[in-house]
């Protein structure tokens, strides 16, 4: 009985992020773009260049 509690549970909670994870898909389809933030503590990681465009490793 437990374990079919358990098994339950976690079905229910898989769907449930998957259902999420394509509404947040659509969004970032709909906007064109996806936004993401880097962290500018550290050089060689995320640093704007002299045109004032961001370059390093944590950059795209």
């Amino acid at each position: 009985m437990k374990k079919t509690v358990i098994f339950g549970a976690l079905t229910v909670a898989g769907l449930a992020a998957g259902a999420a994870g394509a509404a947040t898909l659509d969004d970032v389809k709909a906007r064109g773009k996806l936004n993401c933030g880097v962290t500018t503590g550290l050089a060689g990681f995320a640093a704007p260049n002299a045109n004032g465009e961001w370059e390093g490793f944590d950059v795209g």
